[in-house]
């Protein structure tokens, strides 16, 4: 007796014996139907089960659907370069923020004169701003810094627009002037 492909596909990707069956028990379904249907059941039973296993199954002898892994492997390299190598304006403005945080931390000597004029041109939340502005002696000027620069990767995040702002506010304060500047420019070239 002829096992057919899709149940052997079924069998390799260890699909309930019970489900496989009933699919393949389908008589108005076409064997591609059935195949996609297992393969549907198999990734809704097996959220652990890598892309690379799907290929290795699609490419067993016994299975031999090269055509079908070679258009799903195309198709994760596309996945792969659009969500990981573009860089989008949004991602490109929080890099360019995220690269300067460790210098605009060590920079940072008046934050609360900073998160005023990010408050002035929008670019932190009022709440922000009256935490950084209330008097508490238990609060280190780290806390302060950190409490910012938190605020500041949140705006760019959200918006990526306000980083020019961000950058712009940074070369009007006299111990972060170099690092807003460079920010104004690297946005420029975005």
């Amino acid at each position: 007796m002829l096992v057919p492909t899709e149940y052997i596909i079924g069998t390799m990707l260890d699909l309930d014996q019970k489900r496989l069956r009933s699919i393949e028990a389908q008589t108005s379904h076409s064997d591609t139907h059935k195949m996609i249907e297992m393969f549907n059941l198999w990734l809704t039973t097996t959220p652990t089960a890598s892309r690379r296993q799907v290929l290795e199954t699609l490419r067993k002898s016994v299975v031999s659907e090269h055509t079908v892994a070679d258009k799903y492997e195309k198709h994760l390299k596309v996945l792969h370069e659009t969500n990981y190598r573009s860089t989008s304006p949004s991602s490109e403005a929080v890099s360019i923020l995220q690269s300067n945080v460790q210098s605009l931390n060590e920079a940072l000597v008046s934050p609360v004169q900073v998160s005023q004029l990010l408050y002035s041109k929008r670019c932190i939340s009022e709440a922000t701003l009256d935490e950084m502005e209330r008097i508490d002696q238990s609060r280190s000027l780290d806390d302060k810094k950190t409490t910012l620069l938190t605020a500041m990767k949140e705006t760019v995040s959200s918006d990526y627009w306000k980083l020019k702002d961000i950058a712009i506010v940074l070369s009007d304060v006299e111990g972060t002037r170099d690092i807003g500047k460079e920010m104004v420019a690297k946005y420029s070239k975005t």
